[in-house]
């Protein structure tokens, strides 16, 4: 955690090479452990291949619909739709954050995000949102939905690795980090400035 994160804060590496550097120190304390099985590294290899894999096909199928999204000018109608409704913004952000929720469920983070952001992002802009700050509540609720019950892919996951552990001692097992995810959401809410803290006190 101190060489991805402080790597990134101070500017060693970008977040894209700090995900590199995460997966090697992630080897390299497996070995140490004793844990580098063949089994291990086979389920990892496999389990890589298949969300890679997955992940490759939406985003086809979502480059696919995006010229589909520019030529019909749905995200734009339906901002200003959304503009034109007689309700506070805050309620459609609440909206838009529970429906990720529900997507995070069965869907994978990278694929809800190519998926739905040529439509969110016209309809945050024009309620006056800041785009960055919305990028962080969005990457929040993200980690959120992905742990959510009834679903939660992350948990499957989890299930997968830890074979002999029942789903719902799973579950509750990850419910205080689902808590604290849901109140540091609340508190992006209250105080959009948090989301520029810590960047505007990183080494450019």
């Amino acid at each position: 955690m101190v060489a991805v994160l402080g790597g990134i804060y101070f500017g060693v590496f970008t977040p894209v090479e700090a995900a590199a550097v995460g997966a090697f120190m992630a080897v390299i304390l497996t070995i140490a452990r004793g844990k580098l099985t063949w089994k291990a590294t086979k389920f990892c290899v496999l389990e890589t291949i298949k969300t890679f894999a997955f992940v490759y096909l939406i985003l086809i199928g979502a480059f696919l619909f995006n010229p589909f999204l520019a030529v019909t000018q749905i995200p734009l109608e339906l901002a200003g739709i959304v503009s034109g409704l007689q309700v506070a913004p805050l309620v459609i952000l609440r909206i838009i954050v529970i429906a990720y929720i529900v997507m995070g469920t069965f869907l994978e983070g990278i694929a809800m995000l190519v998926l739905t952001i040529p439509i969110v992002f016209p309809v945050i802009k024009d309620l006056g949102y800041d785009p960055i700050w919305f990028g962080v509540l969005l990457v929040v609720v993200l980690e959120m939905s992905l742990i959510s019950p009834p679903l939660g892919l992350n948990v499957n996951v989890v299930k997968g690795i830890a074979e002999g552990v029942p789903m719902g001692d799973i579950f509750k097992g990850v419910l205080p980090f689902w808590a604290a995810i849901l109140v540091c959401a609340v508190l992006l809410v209250m105080f959009p400035q948090i989301a520029h803290f810590f960047p505007e006190t990183m080494i450019q």
